[in-house]
């Protein structure tokens, strides 16, 4: 990277790209005049983008279904977009998965042998621990009252078999992208009330030290009082008696 500093007025200035395949970006000093150019390394930028990207940890979902060829369809398609996946064939596997690891989204099947998904459901949703996390209901019922007994439970969709690709990507992003949404509101919940806390520490720590500041000077005050008052009592008493 290099750095040239010009004296100059405040105009915009355009400069080609390099021959290097890098561009400039120029930047203006409002108090100062001056102008300085600096070389930007393309790869260096791509590189930047890479590490960024690396970075960001991809969403946890995790499939509850006892149908292998339900399991592996689903998997594909959401790995293939980018999703962290896991898989349980049936209710104990997917409590012990949670237990182990949160995910930030479950694709539930219903009907199940052993633990239907209403049930895993209304476990879930009972434990503190797991109440926040958003599940979609997949299930081949396709009746109202089936539906509404998913919501009542505790689901926040409901996919009906057999699954549309499409369908499922653009529900599972919804779901994703609010359960992103909340996290971020109860983290900076969460630093808000730190701060209040700290804010509240601050004063109290202040009022205690004004309060001592305040007694340490009034002591002094208070005595140099006593002592011109006695000092006028007694030039009052040496004086002479008017008549």
């Amino acid at each position: 990277m290099t750095e040239k500093m010009l004296p100059l007025k405040k105009f915009d200035l355009r400069l080609p790209q390099s021959d290097f395949g890098g561009k400039y970006q120029l930047s203006l000093n409002d108090t100062i005049p001056s102008v300085q150019i600096f070389r930007i390394d393309q790869a260096s930028k791509i590189r930047s983008t890479e590490m960024i990207q690396s970075s960001v940890q991809p969403a946890d979902i995790l499939i509850v279904d006892d149908t292998p060829e339900n399991l592996r369809l689903l998997s594909s398609m959401l790995e293939e977009t980018g999703y962290k996946v896991r898989k349980a064939t049936n209710g104990k596997q997917a409590l012990k998965a949670i237990e182990a690891q949160s995910p930030d989204l479950i694709l539930l099947d219903i009907m199940m042998p052993e633990m239907n998904g209403y049930q895993i459901a209304k476990h879930l949703k009972g434990l503190p621990k797991t109440h926040e996390i958003p599940i979609i209901f997949l299930s081949a019922l396709n009746d109202t009252m089936d539906k509404v007994l998913a919501f009542d439970v505790g689901g926040v969709d409901y996919i009906t078999k057999p699954f549309q690709v499409q369908e499922v990507l653009v529900r599972v992003k919804t779901q994703i992208t609010l359960r992103e949404q909340q996290k971020q509101l109860l983290d900076q919940n969460k630093k808000l009330q730190q701060e209040i806390k700290e804010r509240q520490k601050i004063e109290s720590t202040l009022r205690v030290y004004i309060h001592a500041i305040s007694h340490d000077l009034r002591n002094p005050v208070t005595g140099m009082l006593i002592l011109l008052n006695n000092l006028l009592a007694k030039k009052s008493s040496d004086s002479p008696s008017t008549l």
